[in-house]
């Protein structure tokens, strides 16, 4: 599990605690750099995404602090109020790695659902801002 402690948020969302993708598909996913010039795109034009420093730490499921990389932390809300979660650890070549996805109920669907288009859901993001009710993109 990892723990995200946020600050300058809602009292109700000062930790966030998402599921490691290991132990969900069995490897972390990638993403492209374009990911991360899409998305500030998205945050920079579209009323319904948003961007804020608010990761104060981050703390692996092996208990140390990975809290020095550069993250990205994606509180998703699509029109029919499912939450989707993200953490990304952005690489320094420009690409990406979600290490961690919640909440719990998105968790369980997936692993619940095999064939859950996740990768599609994580180019929805970028792809579909209509689709998506609400995005905040957190990051340190």
């Amino acid at each position: 599990m990892w723990s995200i402690i946020l600050e300058n948020t809602r009292e109700d969302l000062k930790i966030i605690r998402l599921t490691d993708c290991k132990t969900v598909f069995g490897s972390y996913t990638l993403l492209k750099p374009k990911f991360f010039d899409d998305l500030y795109k998205r945050v920079t034009w579209k009323r319904n995404y948003q961007s804020m420093q608010a990761v104060k730490k981050v703390t692996g499921e092996d208990g140390e602090d990975w809290s020095s990389n550069s993250w990205f932390l994606i509180l998703a809300r699509d029109k029919n109020n499912l939450d989707v979660w993200m953490l990304i650890k952005q690489e320094p070549d420009g690409s990406g790695i979600i290490t961690g996805i919640g909440p719990e109920q998105f968790t369980e669907y997936i692993k619940n659902h095999r064939d859950f288009p996740f990768y599609e859901t994580v180019e929805a993001i970028i792809r579909s801002p209509g689709k998506w009710s609400r995005i905040l993109v957190l990051v340190n």
